[in-house]
């Protein structure tokens, strides 16, 4: 049975009767270099410290026991740099000072670079070296982005299909001889081309085969523009958020040679005028929502081990949309092919507007911190009210294949070229 007839409607969480609502206290106003794009957390002994990446291409430190902050780069050292949007800390961050930091560059590549901290905390901008370059053919929007570690010790970089019309035969999505809409694994460890100074990292001897002539750092296909991706640190569950483009919203689980449908599919919909799927296992979304409940999503974390005053949060998948305020969860654990049922968080802050979510992340104490595209980092200091029950609503798929609800005509160029308030 084909997908489009098996899957006559996608079933999803229905918003609560009522939300809880979280308590924000703004601790960082005015970022030196504006927008947060990703929060990471540090440990050992500066446990309640974190770094902030920054769209300028800076990087900032906040002392977890004074409170303090300062620049520890002020910008990616390269000509053509033009925007950032993660980066992650090696897994032996605590012995080797280093870092990866994803950024894109006004020639359209996609750079994962890496760099070492000094003795000063300070990260050598001499010591940067490119881990990955992509090209792009289009501007610099959909270029996915994000940087994480996985359990297994290797890196996995999301990329995006660049923004290319949907209509396009072949999409790169579906390519597998090109790196983009897709998830990277690899080991920065060693180096399978060491004549090439633009990628300096070798293959995992398990990545999975995508068939003759497919680049083998590809580890899943298929998507349109990942912005945030996440491992739960205590399944190991990878947790892709997938912005759409006129009808759905998709939070992908990560698997070893998915494919999860673009440009062939949207959500669960076929794509009117969509191309042909590649190879790779076809793979659902684990969640999906329609644009009257949200229009851009920004994928989040999952809240493990964190504080008491917010254990109603405890193993929640945690995640927003840049132009619905406030945040939703479900349970991180919930089993493949059902709904998860999802709860609604709104929020009181203390000063300022909280709106258009950029980031989510937490230090090593279990502080939880939200940024925004005005510039602000506030913590999450309390939770009142209790969780509503939320009844699974089924809403029909469109024939036509733009979505799950009604659709919007207009192109989302989310990415980092920020335009206007619709291009993040």
């Amino acid at each position: 049975m084909s997908r489009f007839a098996a899957i006559i409607c996608c079933t999803v969480a229905a918003s609560p009767l009522s939300a809880v609502t979280l308590h924000l206290e703004l601790i960082t106003p005015d970022p030196a270099g504006g927008t947060v794009v990703d929060i990471q957390p540090l440990q050992g002994a500066d446990q309640g410290g974190y770094f902030l990446s920054l769209r300028s291409g800076a990087i900032s430190h906040r002392n977890g026991a004074t409170g303090e902050q300062s620049v520890i780069l002020d910008q990616v050292p390269d000509d053509n740099f033009d925007l950032a949007y993660g980066m992650t800390l090696a897994p032996d961050h605590a012995m080797s000072g280093q870092v990866y930091i994803s950024y894109a560059t006004t020639d359209n590549r996609h750079v994962i670079a890496r760099y070492t901290e000094t003795a000063s905390g300070m990260l050598d901008p001499n010591s940067a070296q490119i881990v990955m370059s992509i090209q792009h053919d289009r501007s610099n929007n959909h270029y996915g982005g994000d940087v994480e570690f996985g359990p297994d010790g290797y890196l996995y970089v999301t990329t995006g299909d660049g923004n290319q019309d949907i209509h396009a035969s072949p999409i790169d999505s579906q390519d597998v001889t090109n790196r983009l809409g897709s998830v990277l694994r690899v080991d920065v460890g060693g180096d399978a081309y060491p004549d090439d100074p633009f990628n300096n990292y070798a293959i995992p001897a398990d990545n999975p085969d995508f068939g003759a002539g497919a680049d083998p750092a590809l580890w899943a296909i298929g998507l349109r523009n990942p912005f945030q991706a996440t491992f739960d640190p205590l399944t190991g569950r990878y947790f892709i958020a997938d912005v759409g483009e006129d009808g759905a919203e998709e939070i992908n689980i990560g698997v070893a040679g998915a494919n999860y449908g673009w440009n062939v599919y949207e959500g669960t919909a076929p794509l009117t005028g969509g191309g042909e799927l590649a190879t790779g296992t076809l793979t659902d979304p684990f969640y999906a929502y329609g644009h009257d409940q949200g229009q851009s999503i920004t994928g989040g974390l999952v809240y493990r081990d964190g504080l008491a005053e917010l254990s109603i949060l405890e193993g929640q998948y945690l995640f927003g949309d840049f132009r619905t305020p406030g945040l939703y969860g479900f349970d991180a654990s919930s089993p493949l092919g059902t709904a998860p049922a999802i709860t609604s968080y709104d929020f009181i802050t203390d000063v300022g507007r909280l709106g258009s979510i950029v980031a989510l992340g937490r230090d090593g104490a279990g502080h939880l911190y939200v940024s925004s595209l005005y510039g602000g980092v506030y913590e999450v200091t309390g939770v009142s009210g209790l969780p509503a029950v939320p009844a699974p609503l089924t809403l029909p798929l469109l024939a036509t294949g733009f979505g799950i609800m009604a659709l919007f005509q207009r192109r989302r160029c989310r990415g980092f070229a920020i335009k206007s308030h619709t291009d993040f």
